[in-house]
């Protein structure tokens, strides 16, 4: 598993991503973006380590270089779904404020998730997307608006979600997915991993983060 912070997308940030998009017309707002890349930690398993016994040191170097998870690469956009939501927006640029200070309308929050090796090399990538509507500044509802996963180096294989959920906590409308990857080698599975993608939605914003659960 990984160890990973919070990435979060604030008021702040959108404010400057919508001014960067300004150029574009006022009745169709931009999708607002961020994106940060981190060092992970990443946890050998057992029947990893025993693998890793059986090579030299050049192949055991080689295959980390190539094979481990070394960085993730974290994108997350936002997008107003409604007209409502898209009228909040403007009306927002419109004062020079990084949102109306009540985000009417439907929304919808993506976040991806690349995971390369030190080579730089994608080993396999997820996303999660989270929607949520709300009526002035509060949250109705919250919903899991699609999810998905691929995997991009030989060896490592995508077995599908393993969890889910949403729902309104706290004010935010939030919803998660539980992805599953496996490492194998010549038949044998040596690493089992799961991977966790939340979005929290709120009043014209929202953070993500590798969390299970929406508590």
């Amino acid at each position: 598993m990984f160890k990973r912070s919070i990435l979060g997308v604030g008021l702040a940030v959108i404010a400057l991503v919508y001014t960067a998009g300004a150029a574009q017309a006022a009745e169709t707002p931009p999708n607002l973006t961020n994106q940060e890349t981190q060092t992970v930690e990443f946890d050998y398993s057992p029947e990893l380590l025993t693998y890793l016994d059986t090579l030299s040191p050049s192949e055991r170097d080689a295959f980390i270089a190539s094979t481990i998870p070394a960085t993730e690469t974290v994108t997350v956009t936002q997008t107003p779904v409604d007209e409502a939501a898209q009228a909040s927006v403007a009306e927002a640029a419109r004062s020079g404020s990084a949102v109306s200070p009540r985000a009417t309308g439907c929304w919808v929050g993506r976040a991806d998730w690349d995971i390369k090796a030190i080579a730089g090399n994608s080993l396999y990538t997820y996303y999660h997307v989270g929607g949520w509507c709300m009526t002035g500044s509060t949250v109705n509802s919250a919903h899991i608006a699609d999810s998905g996963a691929q995997t991009w180096t030989v060896g490592w294989r995508y077995n599908g979600v393993t969890a889910s959920s949403s729902g309104v906590v706290s004010n935010q409308g939030r919803s998660y997915t539980q992805h599953n990857f496996i490492l194998g080698v010549g038949g044998w599975d040596i690493q089992n991993t799961l991977e966790c993608g939340r979005v929290n939605g709120g009043d014209g914003y929202y953070t993500s983060s590798a969390t299970c659960g929406i508590y």
